[in-house]
């Protein structure tokens, strides 16, 4: 159940990104430099630490936060940073694959430059990287984009610079900051292949001072045992996940409810007879207790992506808590009939 992002279309609807014309490119940067300052507000000792999917990062607590679907946008003076996803992911080190993402990018950016492109790794993971500037909106901004897969996720972090001919404030240094601030996880299936085979050698290690002679034997069966328990491990440790979330979110419907069920008999009184009123203040209780059971299906629907599991294994844990928002929710209605109903 992957959801497919359109990375582009959000970053038109929000982004502005910079430059001059060529003929103008040398005589600009020159004078953009001299106007150039650098903020110094990443503070890991006051940095709001933020996640999205299987990653964290920081990100100054002085910058503004806006949520989107697929991630977040965030607002320092003079300057935005989007943090986002996408179920696409490619391998970053092709050149031909960079070169379809970058294409796609900037198709919709007007005098498009892109100024620089090379990989890295954060913390190990492998990233495309891309310094650019160009013009949407008759706004001018320099740019820079960070794109790495981890796990099932493409992740995209880009920030930019609105450039002025007044003297302004670049965030450049802090988003590089934030960059070294993304940390990953391990995930599931890396974490229990690691565990199996650091038990493998070390009951190897004991098989062979005792029982040399049989130690390629003894190697093969230990190797199938490991297997077996990297299978059993890794889906061990995803449903007792996801029968975290189900137990959390049946506790907050639950608790909810009778709270739900009061407001409703308190704003029903005054509605007496009036079914479509009565109907309309139940739906709104009932929608209360939907989002959160919605919440939790995200959290299961991201620890699908995750994991990488199987569609159906999201769908039997997503359907227990329906179940438990369908029966809570039925109390609801049932005041609403015993009010709707004339006694």
């Amino acid at each position: 159940m992957k959801k497919k992002f359109y990375l582009c279309v959000m970053i038109t609807t929000a982004l502005a990104f910079s430059g001059c014309r060529n003929a103008e490119r040398e005589v600009s940067s020159t004078k953009a430099s001299e106007n150039i300052s650098y903020s110094h507000e990443f503070d890991t000792d006051s940095n709001s630490h933020e996640n999205l999917f299987a990653i964290s990062y920081q990100v100054p607590l002085s910058w503004d936060c806006s949520n989107a679907d697929n991630g977040n946008y965030y607002y320092p003076e003079n300057g935005m940073l989007y943090v986002s996803t996408d179920a696409s992911p490619f391998q970053v080190t092709k050149h031909d694959k960079q070169n379809n993402y970058i294409d796609g990018f900037s198709s919709e950016i007007d005098e498009f430059q892109e100024l620089d492109r090379y990989t890295t790794d954060i913390a190990g993971v492998d990233a495309l990287v891309f310094e650019f500037n160009g013009i949407i909106s008759q706004e001018h901004v320099d740019g820079k984009s960070y794109v790495f897969t981890y796990g099932d996720l493409l992740y995209c972090f880009i920030y930019s610079d609105f450039i002025t001919d007044a003297p302004y404030i670049s965030h450049m240094k802090d988003f590089e900051e934030i960059i070294n601030s993304i940390s990953f996880p391990p995930l599931a299936d890396e974490k229990s292949t690691k565990e199996a085979e650091t038990n493998f050698s070390e009951k190897s290690d004991v098989d062979t001072e005792l029982h040399s002679e049989n130690n390629t034997t003894d190697n093969e069966v230990l190797g199938d045992a490991a297997d077996a328990v990297d299978a059993v491990t890794s889906e061990a440790v995803a449903d007792t996940i996801y029968q975290e979330i189900l137990d959390e979110y049946t506790k907050k419907i639950q608790e909810a409810t009778p709270g739900l069920i009061e407001e409703y008999n308190t704003e029903a009184a005054s509605k007496s007879g009036d079914i479509n009123a009565l109907a309309e203040i139940s739906n709104a209780k009932i929608s209360k207790l939907a989002e959160i059971s919605n919440e939790g299906i995200e959290k299961m629907a991201s620890l699908m992506l995750k994991n990488g599991d199987e569609s159906s294994v999201y769908e039997e844990w997503a359907g227990k808590l329906t179940n438990v928002y369908m029966e809570q929710s039925q109390q609801i209605t049932d005041a609403y009939m015993s009010s709707a109903v004339p006694q």
